[in-house]
């Protein structure tokens, strides 16, 4: 990620509302309850699992907190670099950002079969 900042383009976030508050609003409120889901699906099994809850909630939150800026930041990340419309379109924008768009002295480029085996490794596990 942080070889590809240089690429990033500021133009492609501009102008955010273009067409009012209520779509941003609406698909806020979308994602928000997509990404939601899970940890309360989670949490209906998590209290009898575990011995000190307290402990096992906060830690919870805080990794779900961690997780939602991490793709916070890798979805900005992809909007700079692409588009907006480059990432509405393809089901992986950050496999083409990182394979196809990172250039670092005309000596790393072109990492697509890197980042393919790392993406089914981590997948696959």
């Amino acid at each position: 990620m942080v070889s590809i900042i240089p690429q990033a383009n500021i133009q492609n976030i501009q102008p955010v509302f273009e067409n009012g508050a209520k779509p941003v609003i609406r698909a806020t409120l979308f994602f928000i309850s997509v990404f939601t889901l899970s940890p309360v699906m989670f949490l209906m099994i998590f209290p009898s699992k575990v011995n000190e809850s307290k402990k096992g909630g906060k830690a919870f939150f805080i990794g779900t907190l961690i997780g939602g800026i991490i793709l916070i930041l890798v979805i900005m990340l992809d909007i700079l670099v692409l588009g907006p419309d480059t990432t509405a379109r393809n089901i992986a924008p950050s496999y083409i950002y990182d394979g196809k768009k990172i250039n670092i002295g005309n000596f790393l480029m072109r990492i697509e079969a890197i980042m393919g085996t790392i993406w089914i490794f981590t997948t696959y596990r």
